[in-house]
């Protein structure tokens, strides 16, 4: 496991909430190409996330530069943790060191997970990590460490007299890589790798040229912030729960597709109710928050929230709605945000529906124009001139009103939203007739 700030690795409470293994017998200790076959199908990272492991909740990709350490030795990666496998029950006193009671070693379903960042933003496995809390080893009868084979599990316990947390906020426990998905030069069992990088990890806080991979900048302890590009994967992979921490009204005139909104109110208690609905209480469940603007503070006051209440696996969206505007990101609304958007005579809605599906069921006052037409370059003197008008797009169903919205953005609107119903819900919440032209 990576040596991270103390400050930071409070959130490995993330591994907290799933049974051990029992007190079962130790298996065989298997060959190398054994555990590398029984781990192959964690290469899909979607597999990883299917059996339970999870994302370091830090969600630092390490490496020995950060620590202080030569950076000729390389990297480790990113770490993703399975909670069963290492016996953490919940609840835990908040702010003490976090342990376990599982002293089990199941070689071919190894504790921890590690990966490496590409430029592409997919991650590759590289290794697999292997770890046991002292107390319990010692409990199941063990006099000295773990071994695989004749080579020692490293014990990891924090020394008082250093400021360095040795430990990284967990209890005396002990660990060991093995680089069987990477060759390591200097050897299998080694905590770097000088094969291994973080340069392609935008979250680590290094210079990137792409602006879709950019965080807000910030210093001092606090959950952790995905970049625009990182979001877009979340919502493609289903990675995380995405909560939208504005009030509800916000919400419902425009949201990022697929996020969740407040019930009621608004506020950080606010924030850890939804939260703990949502989640059905489960606080080792990823999350994401964002709010309106950049720096969002409603979402910086719903994390810190979230992190009191135990919820640990918590990421921010800290560039916010308008970033994800600017950045050619499309919002929804939903039927409660449909009736005051239809009322704002200030914006353009667009009947994205195809000719055949619109004869004898137009609405006056909204421009007529299909997908492919947008597509294609077609609408000039039905679209708005001006590219910060407000754009609605409605379809016969969603995903048609999206594609159109989608659309809109690549011409070059920049506040374009779809609805997010069909175009039978749309009519009956906007009712007979049409609407004024746009002011």
């Amino acid at each position: 496991m990576p040596r991270a700030p103390a400050a930071a690795l409070l959130t490995l409470a993330v591994l907290a909430g799933a049974t051990g293994r029992g007190d079962a017998q130790d298996p065989p200790v298997p060959g190398l190409d054994a555990i590398r076959q029984a781990t192959e199908r964690f290469r899909d990272l979607r597999e990883a996330l299917r059996e339970g492991y999870i994302h370091d909740p830090t969600l630092m990709c390490v490496d020995a530069a950060m620590v202080g350490q030569a950076d000729s030795l390389g990297a480790m990666g990113l770490h993703l943790f399975h909670p069963g496998l290492v016996g953490i029950h919940l609840p835990q006193p908040a702010g003490q060191r976090l342990t376990g009671d599982d002293a089990v070693l199941d070689w071919l379903h190894p504790e921890v997970l590690v990966y490496e960042p590409q430029r592409d933003a997919s991650l590759q496995l590289v290794a697999v990590e292997y770890l046991v809390f002292e107390a319990a080893w010692r409990k199941a009868g063990h006099e000295g460490p773990p071994r695989f084979r004749a080579e020692p599990f490293v014990l990891m316990k924090d020394d008082p007299a250093t400021r360095q947390d040795e430990s990284h906020m967990l209890e005396a426990h002990y660990e060991l890589h093995l680089w069987v998905h990477r060759e390591n030069p200097i050897g299998v069992f080694k905590e770097w790798n000088p094969r291994v990088t973080c340069a392609n990890y935008a979250a680590r806080g290094l210079s990137h040229p792409d602006v879709q991979a950019a965080t807000w900048p910030e210093a001092g302890p606090a959950a952790p912030q995905v970049s625009t590009e990182e979001l877009r994967t979340i919502f493609r992979r289903g990675d995380a729960l995405v909560l939208d921490v504005r009030n509800p009204r916000e919400y419902h005139l425009g949201h990022i597709p697929g996020a969740f909104g407040l019930e009621s109110g608004e506020g950080p208690q606010t924030v850890l109710a939804t939260a703990r609905r949502l989640l059905r209480m489960d606080r080792t469940r990823a999350l994401v928050l964002y709010g309106d603007g950049i720096n969002s503070e409603e979402t910086r006051r719903g994390a810190e929230a979230l992190m009191a209440g135990g919820f640990v696996n918590l990421r921010r969206y800290q560039l916010g709605l308008a970033v994800w505007q600017a950045l050619g990101g499309v919002t929804e609304i939903d039927g409660e945000g449909l009736a005051p958007a239809w009322r704002d005579r200030s914006a353009v809605f667009v009947d994205g529906r195809e000719t055949v599906e619109t004869r004898g069921d137009q609405v006056t006052g909204m421009v007529q124009l299909g997908v492919p037409e947008v597509a294609r370059g077609a609408g000039e003197g039905k679209l708005p001139p001006d590219p910060a008008t407000r754009v609605v797009a409605v379809g016969r169903e969603a995903a048609q009103a999206r594609a159109l919205a989608e659309q809109l953005v690549r011409r070059g609107y920049r506040r374009v939203a779809f609805f997010g119903g069909s175009w039978a819900e749309f009519r009956r919440i906007t009712g007979p007739g049409g609407r004024e032209p746009a002011s």
